[in-house]
């Protein structure tokens, strides 16, 4: 049985409901050879989630491109500005001066917090080959604070960078959490039944980094209150 790596919905290539989604989005490859191409993660994806995630690929998009100083990032520039004018709620993106020069852009912190966890969740079908349970809540951040520093430290010193299709465009790494963890090996650790958390650190075309957590400790401490 194949499932949706975003709802978990039992879906078939039979019946159509089966498609394809990439991890991370292709438009961050734009511009790219195709060496930087291979070995790019896929996971299966329904219909729906499918379709649903366009706007967030996309807004997405137009922030590295909005970001990045990167000479090989020309192209994906080019497709964000292209976006961003020819968006027919362009104003909702454009903040003008007094003249009617533009003064900023401002995106939506919504699709791009959810990119994060789309693409978390698309790590975690590809690395453990099972969508991650609906009782998990899943959060994004990109703020530097304590939490995100420790966190950070924790992945990069016990685990190993992995990537798809070239770590110049998206590299991460997703692992249980264990307190006071020592590592040498670097190896993957192996999750637990209910394992009560998961962390994960992606780097988007050397631009932009989040880290995602994911939890059902608080799920669970509300249902034992009813």
């Amino acid at each position: 049985m194949i499932y949706c790596y975003n709802c978990g919905k039992a879906i078939s290539k039979k019946d159509g409901t089966e498609t394809r989604e990439h991890i991370p989005a292709q438009n961050l490859f734009a511009g790219y050879g195709e060496e930087f191409k291979k070995n790019r993660i896929v996971v299966p994806a329904c219909l729906k989630c499918n379709g649903n995630s366009t706007s967030v690929d996309e807004e997405f998009r137009n922030l590295i491109g909005i970001i990045s100083n990167f000479d090989e990032h020309r192209t994906i520039s080019s497709d964000a500005a292209k976006s961003i004018i020819t968006y027919k709620k362009q104003f909702d993106h454009l903040r003008l001066d007094f003249a009617g020069g533009v003064r900023a852009v401002e995106l939506n912190e919504k699709l791009i917090l959810d990119n994060h966890v789309k693409i978390f969740k698309g790590l975690f079908y590809h690395q453990y080959k099972r969508p991650i349970p609906n009782e998990y809540r899943i959060v994004a951040m990109f703020e530097p604070t304590d939490f995100t520093g420790s966190a950070i430290q924790y992945l990069e010193e016990n685990f190993k960078w992995k990537l798809s299709g070239h770590a110049d465009v998206f590299e991460y790494i997703l692992q249980p959490f264990r307190e006071d963890l020592v590592n040498p090996t670097n190896k993957d650790i192996v999750p637990v039944e209910n394992e009560p958390y998961y962390m994960g650190l992606l780097k988007y075309n050397k631009s932009h980094a989040a880290l995602v957590l994911a939890t059902n400790q608080e799920i669970k401490q509300r249902r034992s209150r009813q």
